[in-house]
């Protein structure tokens, strides 16, 4: 295939042929309006409950969802696995694998599902005493906590499924499967909070059970919408446990999956942090949080676009094309995580008050805002380098990159900038910047040296 270099090649949004063709943006819009209508949905749901009982709900279920956030990344290490060996394996041609793959991918992730979600049920009390909720400001509500979080445990391990087949369904190019069922149970969860909280309303104790039932009915949505679209696309999988496979699956996912993880075990501590240095910083954190999300969604949806693409093209053996490919996605990444993050901090006045009319956490929400266009500048990078690395099989490098700076910055240089210098809520955002931008740099090098070619062909012997 021939490349041409140009600022912008149109010849290089896309690959294959016939129904096999798969385009950058046709893969990475429904991800992108997947992940901006639930986050949309999120923050309603953040407004919502900011304002209802003065916000007494926010600090508990805001934790026992970070947690939960936690333990899915751990178990989600099959479903990284899979997307790696699925885009190549497609890439091949080899039909029979992939169903196979697809097979065992279910038997194995709801397995470690059961046991990661199960430990969580069980030491449920002391996880969450350990970020905060045993503190003497928020002890009063562990209990509810506790609760929330387990239930979450039961309904996310019973709908696990819906994971593998929306992972499948995006390897195929069929993304709009993830938009359509995400956002449906979405409005479903936005709908029935509302009615729920303010409607019924409802008491103190009766909060925990309304929103744990929503959320059953949420992901039962989910479930359904995915269930339909799998086979309504004929698409099959042979549900059958292959040692053999599940072993090809967890020596991608697993080193690829550590780096994830010690990524979002950084974020449950800096949390942790935050609510130790007071409630206010913790409420601008969980504030902030809500806004930026949005503000990387188009380069997040990018970089996975391009990953499925680059496990694609790889197994194709078109390399010059996946290079120029990744170096154009790249630039259009970091275009839109620079417009859209200083956009939202130069607004961020007027956004803020969506959750809240304190002055104070306002006022320290817009600082951070600003320092968080550093970091979006800098997690572009790493969406496109990171996930792309990924996709050749290039996992050790990026495992061993994340946990390094993950640790070593984002955690080690938070707390001396956060607690010992006493820059609290900004010098831990400034480190997680540094964190964000050291990655990009070093995947995007190992990108440009074109080691993951060699990586990739040495994989693809192994995995024979």
């Amino acid at each position: 295939m021939r490349v041409r270099q140009k600022l912008f090649d149109k010849s290089l949004l896309s690959i294959g042929e016939g129904d096999k063709r798969l385009s950058v943006f046709s893969l990475a819009m429904p991800i992108f309006f997947e992940n901006v209508g639930v986050h949309l949905i999120g923050l309603i749901q953040t407004s919502l409950s900011s304002r209802f009982l003065d916000g007494f709900f926010v600090t508990p279920t805001g934790i026992a969802t970070s947690t939960l956030s936690f333990l899915a990344t751990v178990s989600g290490m099959v479903i990284t696995g899979m997307n790696i060996l699925l885009s190549i394996y497609l890439g091949k041609n080899r039909e029979e694998d992939c169903k196979k793959i697809i097979g065992t991918a279910f038997i194995g992730f709801y397995l470690f599902r059961l046991m990661i979600f199960g430990l969580g049920f069980v030491f449920a009390k002391e996880l969450l005493s350990l970020q905060g909720m045993s503190t003497e400001e928020n002890i009063s509500r562990l209990g509810y906590a506790v609760t929330y979080f387990r239930c979450q445990c039961v309904i996310m391990t019973v709908f696990s499924v819906t994971s593998v087949l929306v992972a499948a369904l995006r390897c195929y190019g069929y993304t709009k499967a993830g938009l359509v069922s995400s956002i449906s149970s979405s409005a479903v969860t936005l709908i029935l909070t509302y009615v729920g909280l303010y409607v019924r309303n409802t008491s103190e104790n009766e909060v925990v059970p309304v929103l744990v039932s929503v959320s059953a009915v949420a992901y039962f949505v989910s479930f359904a919408f995915v269930l339909f679209l799998f086979f309504k696309r004929r698409m099959s999988f042979k549900l059958a446990f292959k040692a053999d496979w599940l072993k090809k699956i967890l020596r991608l996912g697993f080193p690829a999956n550590i780096s994830m993880i010690m990524y979002t075990l950084s974020t449950v501590i800096t949390a942790s942090i935050c609510v130790y240095l007071s409630g206010e910083m913790y409420m601008a954190r969980l504030f902030v949080l809500q806004l930026v999300c949005f503000t990387n969604q188009l380069g997040y949806s990018v970089g996975q676009a391009n990953s499925i693409m680059v496990g694609r093209g790889c197994g194709m053996g078109e390399f010059e094309f996946v290079n120029e490919m990744y170096k154009q996605n790249l630039k259009i990444t970091l275009a839109s995580n620079l417009l859209f993050s200083s956009l939202a901090a130069a607004f961020a006045p007027l956004l803020l008050r969506i959750f809240t009319d304190d002055i104070n956490v306002i006022a320290i929400g817009v600082v951070v805002m600003w320092i968080d266009v550093f970091v979006e500048m800098g997690r572009g990078m790493n969406h496109l380098g990171q996930f792309g690395l990924n996709a050749t099989g290039d996992t050790v490098y990026t495992t061993v990159v994340s946990v390094l700076s993950c640790w070593l910055i984002s955690v080690g240089i938070g707390y001396l900038l956060s607690v010992a210098l006493g820059f609290g809520i900004y010098g831990l955002w400034a480190a997680c910047a540094a964190d964000e931008i050291f990655r990009g740099v070093l995947y995007n090098l190992r990108w440009k040296n074109g080691r993951w070619k060699a990586r990739f062909i040495r994989e693809e012997k192994e995995l024979e």
